[in-house]
């Protein structure tokens, strides 16, 4: 649900209601293409025909970015208006935004469905007169999966089709903030080729969850996965919005926790202490 608080202006620059203008922009410290690659895979800017969906407290409507780089209704004539100087105003993206997808592993559409943003309160609203200037900011955590086979003497050990799943601890609702076990398909962000690095990405719903990584892989020269699954549990801990939980696991024959970094969604901060542990 979006939190609506107030922005201000004054009342002599108002006379009647005013037709909402709209800017739009998404908080990152490097700003990047749509492009649907494995380095793009956050979105960090609106591009022309992206939708978002703006609330002045009774009413939603949609706005698409046109060529101009302006923000229209979708349905003409259906806009918001500024009518006195107590208007306020939330917006959020992806418009019609349900829940955080399981099946993050199809496509990076399934990625970004599932990657909330929301623009919301006197720091990410800003009216003036009849102009009003969202800043969008994630509200829900990232996770970030890299692994390193080792090598054996000379040669390099390699896998092909590597999957990465999280499972919810039993009361653990790691897409939707419930009380029972989800799970979460994560997506791949490293080539799908035969390597010895393999990364992946998912949207978690922020809250305090345990869950286990699970990872199937297919050795370079066979046609057919591993029997056995690597796995490693995550123990309970509180995830926050807004921030990417990014774990580095070396791995041979089980997945080895070198080390977990937190950092915002774009920008990395230093943590010096590992968050979580290997167990």
């Amino acid at each position: 649900m979006l939190l609506l608080l107030p922005a201000c202006t004054s009342e002599a620059d108002l006379e009647g209601s005013q037709p909402l203008v709209v800017t739009a922009e998404i908080a990152s410290t490097s700003p990047s293409t749509r492009a649907i690659d494995a380095t793009n895979y956050d979105k960090r800017i609106f591009e022309e025909g992206d939708e978002i969906q703006i609330s002045d407290g009774s009413k939603s409507v949609d706005y698409k970015k046109d060529k101009t780089n302006g923000w229209v209704p979708t349905t003409t004539g259906s806009g918001l208006k500024v009518t006195t100087p107590a208007s306020t105003f939330s917006a959020s993206y992806p418009k019609g935004f349900t829940s955080i997808l399981e099946e993050q592993d199809q496509s990076y559409e399934n990625f970004w469905k599932s990657n909330k943003l929301e623009a919301k309160g006197t720091t990410n609203v800003k009216l003036t007169n009849n102009q009003v200037n969202f800043t969008f900011m994630p509200v829900a955590s990232k996770i970030t999966i890299s692994i390193n086979y080792k090598s054996s003497g000379s040669s390099t050990t390699k896998y092909k089709d590597v999957t990465a799943t999280l499972t919810g601890g039993t009361t653990c609702g790691i897409r939707t903030g419930g009380s029972s076990s989800e799970v979460i398909n994560m997506l791949r962000t490293s080539e799908n080729v035969a390597s010895d690095k393999h990364s992946f990405v998912c949207i978690l719903y922020p809250g305090t969850w345990s869950f286990t990584l699970s990872v199937s892989r297919t050795p370079e020269n066979s046609s057919t996965p591993e029997s056995q699954e690597q796995t490693f549990t995550q123990p309970s801990y509180s995830f926050v919005a807004a921030k990417n939980y990014v774990y580095n696991f070396t791995s041979s024959d089980e997945l080895i926790l070198n080390k977990v970094e937190v950092e915002d969604f774009e920008a990395a901060t230093d943590v010096p202490n590992d968050p979580v542990s290997a167990t």
